[in-house]
């Protein structure tokens, strides 16, 4: 895989009004119902991940018609809108991919690049709130990872369908928060990885308790009955937990995705230990789920990735 800008490390003295910090990880200070982390460590994370699913998807959005929508048109900017956008690593790429379109990527938490491109903005945006953007005018909206961002996911649905011109295509793409084997295996999870199950099955609880619904391989149906959008293409991608897969890319990506399971189980620890849990058996289960993860004859894990696209009406 191919490296990554790197994230931008925060000043707190400079910006105390934006960020608090607690536990030894830097958060931000908004009201949003965010859980993690926004510090070095955890945008080291996040740039990992996108560079991944980069890998194993063969670009920065699934399927031909995204980038149909953004072939030039004389006369015409075609304009971009990353909803939380993060450390902004998808829009620089997108920037030199597409130099010729205006990118914008929104986020409640400022660590973006302040050096980037004449053709990329990156503005301070809660995404649970309505955008600046006018009726019709963007042309390609791209909201990835916003489940734990949103606790109403048709928020995200509507503006984008508000902001999208007809034709326009909207790009989702968000993680299954469950352990699985690849579909030509029949083993169960819970009997191979138990302590990894557990894991999950607390920080699923805990999001529940928190109003994060588990979202992403609903949001094709969610998109249908807003009934502003056409041609919705749901797209599932598997990605690999550990060096188990045969093909060498792949193996790379599993070790890569793994590293980053190890880190999420760390940013995520202060949010599980609101639940009735002590923090020695939190550090117990994700010892034992690290070592489940890293056998060298582990059994063919996964994670789904679901995106797609549809189009504005």
């Amino acid at each position: 895989m191919s490296s990554v800008d790197e994230p931008q490390d925060l000043a707190l003295d400079e910006m105390a009004d934006l960020f608090v910090e607690r536990n030894g990880r830097v958060y931000s200070a908004s009201t949003t119902p965010y859980p993690l982390p926004v510090d070095l460590r955890e945008q080291h994370r996040m740039n990992v991940q996108h560079q991944l699913l980069r890998t194993v998807i063969g670009a920065n959005f699934v399927g031909d018609l995204p980038g149909e929508v953004l072939t030039r048109e004389p006369g015409r900017l075609k304009v971009i809108v990353d909803v939380g956008c993060g450390t902004g690593t998808w829009v620089l790429q997108m920037a030199a991919q597409f130099p010729t379109a205006y990118i914008v990527g929104l986020d409640i938490a400022p660590v973006a690049p302040e050096d980037h491109p004449d053709n990329v903005s990156f503005e301070t945006h809660d995404i649970n709130e309505r955008t600046r953007f006018g009726d019709g005018t963007v042309d390609f909206v791209h909201a990835r990872f916003c489940a734990m961002t949103v606790r109403d996911y048709n928020r995200i649905i509507r503006e984008a369908s508000r902001i999208l011109r007809p034709g326009g295509v909207f790009v989702f793409g968000e993680w299954l928060r469950q352990p699985m084997f690849t579909p030509t295996v029949n083993l169960s999870p819970l009997a191979e990885v138990p302590e990894f199950c557990r894991f999950t099955g607390l920080l699923n609880e805990r999001l529940r308790l928190h109003g994060l619904q588990h979202i992403s391989d609903s949001i094709p149906v969610r998109l249908g009955q807003a009934r502003t959008f056409t041609e919705i293409t749901p797209l599932r991608f598997f990605i690999p937990i550990g060096s188990w897969h045969p093909n060498e890319n792949m193996r790379s990506v599993g070790r890569a995705y793994r590293g980053c399971i190890k880190r999420f189980m760390d940013a995520v620890k202060p949010f599980i230990l609101e639940l009735d849990i002590t923090e020695a058996e939190y550090d117990r289960i994700c010892a034992a789920a690290k070592v489940e993860i890293s056998h060298a004859n582990s059994p063919p894990l996964v994670s789904h990735y679901f995106s797609g696209y549809a189009v504005r009406a």
